[in-house]
């Protein structure tokens, strides 16, 4: 099974906070956790022990506990932690080795959602409570992936600006040479580095951001196909129609009846595209 398919599974049996003060140790005896345990610290620092290993824990650090195994855990002096944990099953099987240790990026994201999990699950809502760890679990897998990957901070920071304004403004992305010019590197080394850091190669990105936008459009406004392809940067409709139709199934037409009209927005004020010197059009 896949990380992204076991962590698709889970099943919360309990969650909590502990608070923890300056005589706390936490052994967890030689058979170990009896399930899977997401151990998140928010404050304090210290040491995580396997059979195997010891990890220093600080303020945002995420363990994935396995069960059937001894950890034992204890604070440095004077920093006891703050730690919320999520037991939870599966409904299949796990990875051989699920359990990741990580140095989070933004510990506030993680906090508060764990905390609406620890809400959620005492209100009763399960589901609702599950599908928010989800979202906390694909993070920290998609921070970690990212982090093994041996990009340079540098242009890592560089690769996930571009990924956001190209989700912004799809018809003005500018072309992979152009960002290696300012990024300072080679064209064949930016692809690949965007590629590691995104998880898919740019010019697929500003398809898919660009396609997503015209649905969009479609959907919410009565602008003629022609006006869609121009701002988003197609050559002409045609090119646009068969882009979309290859990668969706359906013609643009199609998917347009297939997606009332609200009639909320309508005509050129609902779509102003920024359109960039450097701008690629898309043939």
């Amino acid at each position: 099974m896949k990380q992204n398919e076991f962590f698709s599974s889970v099943r919360i049996h309990s969650c909590g906070i502990s608070d923890c003060d300056a005589s706390w140790r936490w052994d967890t005896g030689a058979r170990g956790i009896p399930d899977w345990d997401l151990w998140a610290v928010f404050r304090g620092a210290g040491t995580l022990e396997t059979p195997e290993h010891a990890y220093d824990y600080v303020r945002g650090s995420c363990f994935l506990l396995s069960p059937g195994i001894r950890y034992i855990a204890s604070p440095r002096e004077g920093m006891a932690p703050l730690v919320i944990n999520v037991h939870f099953g599966l409904d299949g099987d796990a990875p051989e080795k699920p359990l990741f240790v990580h140095a989070v990026a933004d510990v506030s994201y993680l906090y508060e959602t764990l905390t609406r999990v620890l809400r959620l699950y005492g209100a009763n809502r399960t589901d609702d409570a599950e599908l928010f760890f989800r979202c906390a679990l694909t993070e920290l897998l998609e921070q970690e992936s990212v982090a093994r990957s041996a990009v340079p901070a540098r242009i890592r920071t560089f690769v996930e600006r571009v990924a956001r304004d190209v989700q912004a403004h799809p018809e003005s992305a500018e072309t992979l040479a152009v960002l290696a010019v300012k990024a300072g590197y080679c064209r064949d080394y930016m692809g690949r580095m965007f590629a590691q850091v995104v998880g898919v190669g740019y010019p697929e990105y500003v398809i898919s951001a660009r396609l997503n936008r015209a649905r969009l459009l479609l959907r919410s406004t009565d602008l003629p196909l022609g006006e869609i392809a121009e701002g988003l940067g197609y050559c002409d409709a045609s090119a646009f129609s068969r882009q979309f139709t290859s990668r969706l199934g359906l013609t643009p037409t199609e998917y347009r009846r297939g997606q009332p009209f609200s009639g909320k927005m309508k005509g050129r004020r609902a779509f102003r595209p920024r359109v960039a010197a450097t701008g690629r059009r898309f043939h």
